[in-house]
């Protein structure tokens, strides 16, 4: 998601006195598979993620 959508998400939750923000449609659908899966499901989703994400950054380990 392009930075400009999640700001302006961001600053609209501010105003509106919203704690949580969880702009774009696909992140709110993985905030409701991550409520409705088995913790270590969840988990074990996150952890591939960040393994994606780390190695896409160039951060090997």
């Amino acid at each position: 998601m392009e930075a400009r959508p999640v700001a302006e998400a961001a600053l609209r939750a501010v105003e509106a006195r919203r704690t949580i923000c969880v702009p774009g449609l696909w992140n709110k659908f993985v905030v409701l598979l991550m409520k409705t899966l088995p913790r270590s499901w969840a988990a074990g989703f996150i952890a591939r993620q960040a393994h994606r994400f780390r190695r896409s950054a160039g951060d090997e380990d």
